[in-house]
C-alpha cells in the first residue's frame, strides 16, 4: 500500500487530494496546522498530524516510511507582512530539505501555480519551457519556492504542477463570483479588457497530481536543463476564457438570465484593493482583494498550455467546463452558498 503525506490537507485542494487517496486504496497522512478545520478530512480514513510548519522534528516524525509527499500547503496572500515569503519560500525549501536529507527519499510533487510563470502577450499560450516571469508578488513567491525545491532534484525525484485558477466544491474564493451574479446579476471585472485565464476544476486538478506522481517526468538536477521545462506542467484546460466571459458562463451555471458585468476602472481598483489590505491586516477585509491581485487581474493574458501534461500524464478532462461550473453551482445550492 502506498503512503503518502499531504501538506496543507485542510484546504480546498489538499483536502479533495486526501479524499482521492483514500478512494484509491494509498495510507493517507494528512499535516495540517493545529487551529485548521479538519472538517472534511475526520469522515476520512486518514491520519492527521497537527503540527506547526517550522516544528523540524514533527515533520521528520510525519515524513516515516512515506512514499510520495503532496506539497500543497502555501500561503495566497499576506495576511501579515512577509507570509508569502515565508510560506511560499521559507517553509518550503525547508520541508523540501527535510524530504531530501531522508534515507529513502519519497516522490515530491509539488504544486506552484501559474503565477509563478508570469502572463504572456495576448493572443499567445506560455509553454512550460518559456522563462518565467511573473508580475506579482505571489507569483514571485511561488517562483523561488520552485527553485528553493528544484535545488534538491538531485537528491529526490521532483515534479511540479502550476495549477491555474482552481474552482470546484468548497471553494470559498470562486464562490463569491457566483454569488454576485446569482444574487445581484451582476458580474464585477478589473478594468475594461480583462485577461485570458488558464482554468482548471478541482477533480481534474486532482487527477493530474495523481498521474504526476506515477508517470509525470521529473525535474532535472542541471540547471541549465531546467529551462527546458521538463517535469513542469500546466495545470489548466485548452479553453481560455477572459474573466469576463467567465461571468457569462457562470451566468448560464446559475441560470440567470441576465448578469451585468460591472467594470471598475484601475484608477479606482488600486486604492480600494490598497484600504482593503490594510483593513485585512487588521481582520477587516479581504486578503484576496489588495494590490497584487490587481497586477494579476491587469495582465495581458494568463493562457497556458495544457499540451504537455495531456500528453506526458495522458490525461482528457472527463467533464466539459461549462458542465464542471454547472456541477459548482449544483453544490453551492445544496450548501446554500448561493
Amino acid at each position: 500500500m502506498a503512503k503518502v503525506l499531504i501538506t496543507g490537507a485542510s484546504g480546498f485542494v489538499g483536502g479533495h487530494l486526501a479524499a482521492a487517496l483514500v478512494q484509491h486504496g494509498a495510507a493517507v497522512r494528512c499535516l495540517v496546522r493545529p487551529a485548521s478545520s479538519t472538517r472534511y478530512l475526520d469522515p476520512l480514513e486518514a491520519e492527521i498530524v497537527c503540527c506547526e510548519p517550522n516544528d523540524a522534528a514533527a515533520l521528520q516524525a510525519a515524513l516515516a516510511d512515506v512514499d510520495t509527499v503532496y506539497h500543497v500547503a502555501g500561503a495566497l496572500a499576506d495576511r501579515r507582512r512577509g507570509d508569502l515569503r515565508r510560506a511560499n519560500v521559507d517553509l518550503a525549501g525547508q520541508f523540501a530539505s527535510l524530504c531530501a536529507a531522508r534515507p529513502n527519499p519519497p516522490r515530491f510533487i509539488h504544486v506552484s501555480s501559474v503565477a509563478a510563470a508570469g502572463p504572456v502577450p495576448r493572443g499567445t499560450v506560455r509553454e512550460p519551457a518559456d522563462p518565467p516571469q511573473p508580475v506579482s508578488k505571489y507569483g514571485r513567491s511561488k517562483l523561488e519556492g520552485e527553485k528553493r525545491i528544484a535545488a534538491h532534484a538531485a537528491e529526490m525525484p521532483i515534479t511540479v504542477v502550476r495549477p491555474g485558477a482552481v474552482f470546484g466544491e468548497r471553494d470559498r474564493a470562486s464562490a463569491t463570483i457566483f454569488q454576485s451574479i446569482r444574487w445581484w446579476r451582476c458580474h464585477p471585472i478589473v478594468g475594461f479588457r480583462t485577461p485570458p485565464l488558464s482554468v482548471i476544476h478541482v477533480a481534474d486538478l486532482v487527477e493530474i497530481l495523481l498521474r504526476a506522481a506515477d508517470r509525470g517526468q521529473r525535474v532535472s538536477a542541471d540547471r541549465e536543463e531546467q529551462q527546458t521545462g521538463r517535469g513542469f506542467y500546466f495545470a489548466c484546460l485548452e479553453e481560455h476564457p477572459t474573466y469576463a466571459e467567465l461571468g457569462a458562463m457562470v451566468r448560464k451555471a446559475v441560470n440567470r438570465r441576465i448578469a451585468v458585468p460591472a467594470p471598475i476602472p484601475l484608477p479606482i481598483a488600486w486604492p480600494i484593493a490598497a484600504i482593503n489590505q490594510m483593513l485585512a491586516r487588521i481582520g477587516l477585509g479581504n486578503p484576496l482583494f489588495n494590490p497584487d491581485k490587481i497586477r494579476e487581474a491587469s495582465a495581458s493574458s494568463w493562457a497556458c498550455s495544457p499540451t504537455a501534461t495531456f500528453r506526458d500524464l495522458e490525461f482528457t478532462p472527463p467533464v466539459p467546463f461549462q458542465d464542471r461550473l454547472r456541477q459548482t453551482a449544483e453544490w453551492y445550492r445544496k450548501e446554500r452558498w448561493i
